[in-house]
C-alpha cells in the first residue's frame, strides 16, 4: 500500500539500487575490488532508504550511547 501512495518515490529508489547494482558489475567486470567495496556502500543506502520508507516506515531508532569521557 505505501508502495502504490508512492509510486514516484518507489521508482526513483529502485533506479537509484539499478544504478548502485550497475556500477558494482562494472568494478566486477574490471576486477576492481576497491571499486566494488566503494560501491557497497551506495548500495546499503538505496536499501536502507527503501526499507525504511516502505517496509518499516515508523521503525525508532535509538540513539547510540556517547562515548566515555
Amino acid at each position: 500500500a505505501l508502495i502504490a501512495k508512492d509510486r514516484a518515490g518507489w521508482n526513483r529508489r529502485a533506479r537509484a539500487l539499478h544504478a548502485a547494482g550497475m556500477t558494482a558489475l562494472a568494478a566486477v567486470d574490471a576486477k576492481d575490488s576497491q571499486k566494488l567495496f566503494e560501491v557497497g556502500e551506495t548500495i546499503e543506502h538505496a536499501c536502507e532508504g527503501c526499507h525504511s520508507a516502505y517496509w518499516y516506515p515508523n521503525e525508532k531508532v535509538p540513539e547510540l550511547p556517547g562515548a566515555p569521557r
